[in-house]
């Protein structure tokens, strides 16, 4: 099994003082799960609306009242003896029409709409965190291949200051040179850009201050192949296994649910309760049984059922916008990667192994002369170019792979 495995090429002061951790994707993701801070403070928020759940269960407390006499002209003051005034009274609040049941379910059904985000946060974090790595290990080779290409024109370079000092050469052919040195460099630094670029989003998923330098087994990638899975039925898998489709769902129920609820709470709840009052009632020592119960005469909850009633068509709506969005992303993908695989495998055929080889002579007989330097500015500029563009075609190719993944909710390729 061989692994590509690059040399650091950060080269600046400060990326050289710093810890590198070479990293493979695997253990990458394994990392991203434990530190990623996204993701913990997510997972909190789940365990807080599941600590609702058990809020919603509970019954309202019973309410106590005391009266105790302060002054009166003929006893004083605080007169609450025997022959004083004292009351007491207790109700309880008792829930009607089955609201509290019904919030048990919404706080049910909440807790099940954060696990879902978390899992769709889950599910976008890790595409990124593939897209990335992938990115930033094609740009490194790329980068790689630049820097070797530039000491060649470096010795090149120095080779024909000497000839034209002792008059072997003209001028513009040193003048060609470092022109094509300078375009090359300039290239090499829009790439490092690149790098850091996608080195800050790595660190930052892996909450990690070191530089992250991706390993990737060759071995593995042939697991992106399109002849292991099966076009048909791709959207029918993305709507089972889509958690923001599942989201949509959910606040769907919701949204059925509040417009429940908010029915049920025109139903007017009910006080109970008891009360005792030694000496202010029509005989002493009175007790009684107490109860209470609104009037529902102008305030029926109208406008909160009105309010939730378009709210779930609101939800209704957005259901299915997002369905449709979601099979138009796998069928868009779908055609996407069909291209894409096509351009790959034309540029495989046409590049292949040969073009080493072919770089490798052009800059022999280049320093043996028996090549023009615009011969050989021709070719290098063109293998350059066929460079960047083959290793960006790899990473669009392996991006789009994971971008089925990702709008399927599937790992049909797992490297």
């Amino acid at each position: 099994m061989r692994l590509i495995i690059l040399p650091l090429l950060l080269v600046t002061v400060g990326a050289l003082a710093q810890d590198t951790i070479r990293i493979e994707l695997k253990e990458a993701e394994q990392r991203f799960l434990k530190e990623n801070l996204l993701l913990l403070a997510q997972r909190y928020q789940v365990d807080a609306n599941k600590a609702l759940i058990q809020q919603a269960k509970l019954w309202p407390n019973p309410q106590g009242y005391a009266e105790l006499s302060a002054y009166t002209p003929s006893t004083g003051y605080f007169d609450i003896g025997k022959n004083g005034q004292k009351a007491f009274s207790i109700q309880q609040l008792i829930v009607t029409a089955g609201k509290r049941h019904k919030n048990v379910q919404m706080a049910t059904e909440q807790a099940k709409l954060t696990e879902l985000e978390f899992f769709d946060l889950l599910r976008t974090l890790r595409f990124e965190l593939r897209q990335n790595f992938y990115t930033l290990h094609y740009t490194l080779l790329t980068y790689q291949r630049y820097s070797q290409q530039l000491l060649l024109i470096e010795g090149l370079l120095r080779s024909f200051e000497i000839q034209y000092q002792k008059g072997n050469l003209p001028m513009k052919e040193v003048v060609r040179l470092k022109t094509l040195y300078f375009q090359l460099n300039n290239d090499r630094t829009e790439l490092f850009n690149e790098i850091a670029e996608r080195e800050k989003e790595l660190k930052t998923l892996l909450h990690s201050p070191s530089i992250v330098l991706p390993v990737v087994d060759e071995a593995k990638l042939s697991a992106y192949q399109s002849g292991q899975w099966q076009l048909l039925n791709l959207a029918d898998s993305a709507l089972n296994n889509r958690t923001d489709f599942k989201i949509a769902q959910s606040q769907t129920k919701l949204a059925l649910l509040n417009y429940s609820l908010q029915r049920r709470e025109a139903v007017p709840d009910i006080q109970i309760g008891a009360m005792h009052d030694q000496a202010s009632a029509y005989v002493p020592n009175y007790n009684a049984i107490t109860f209470s119960i609104p009037l529902p005469l102008w305030n029926r909850n109208q406008g909160n059922i009105r309010s939730a009633k378009h709210s779930l068509e609101v939800a209704r709506t957005q259901e299915e916008q997002r369905m449709m969005e979601i099979t138009n992303e796998v069928l868009a993908t779908r055609v996407k990667l069909e291209q894409v695989e096509k351009e790959y495998q034309r540029a495989t055929e046409t590049l292949g192994p040969d073009i080493e080889v072919l770089n490798k002579s052009v800059n022999e007989n280049f320093q043996k002369r028996n090549l023009s330097l615009l011969e050989f500015v021709d070719f290098f500029e063109s293998y350059n170019e066929n460079i960047l563009q083959f290793n960006r075609l790899k990473m669009s190719r392996l991006s789009t792979y994971e971008e089925l993944n990702f709008v399927t909710g599937s790992e049909l390729f797992k490297p």
